[in-house]
């Protein structure tokens, strides 16, 4: 069955990360995602946040690779400005400062003109159709 999603994507780190490891749970429908999506279509987008959340771990050179892998461009943003205005959206709705680096990532999605967002992590999918973007997870479908 093909997956459904035909508008331009912004790809959270989770995706990436499960497509490098196929000992994660998620990895198959990762790599199915965006080979369908991102290589094929061509719908998919990025940022160098993303970069900047696995450098310096074990996962850093094989983020790269698969980003290539799979064709998706990165989109260079001023990680500093959008964490500053991710920590006043945290702080205005009341969500945990944990949440931060998601939030900064759908506001770069929203920015960068993404329709959807496509991510593992439920709640920053909650986030993405809060203000008005549409949520995939590439396990579940639509959410």
């Amino acid at each position: 069955m093909a997956i459904e999603v035909r508008e331009l994507t912004y790809v959270n780190t989770s995706v990436i990360v499960a497509s490098i490891y196929p000992s994660d749970p998620n990895h198959g429908y990762a790599v199915r995602f965006l080979e369908e999506v991102c290589l094929s279509r061509k719908l998919c987008r990025a940022s160098n946040l993303l970069l900047e959340e696995v450098r310096s771990t074990p996962s850093e050179g094989m983020a790269l690779d698969a980003l290539k892998r799979f064709g998706i461009p990165v989109i260079e943003v001023d990680v500093e400005e959008y964490l500053r205005r991710a920590r006043r959206v945290v702080e205005s709705l009341g969500l945990s400062y944990s949440r931060l680096i998601d939030v900064a990532h759908v506001l770069i999605a929203r920015d960068a003109r993404c329709s959807i967002v496509a991510s593992f992590d439920r709640k920053m999918l909650r986030f993405a159709r809060r203000i008005g973007l549409k949520a995939y997870n590439p396990r579940y479908g639509w959410v």
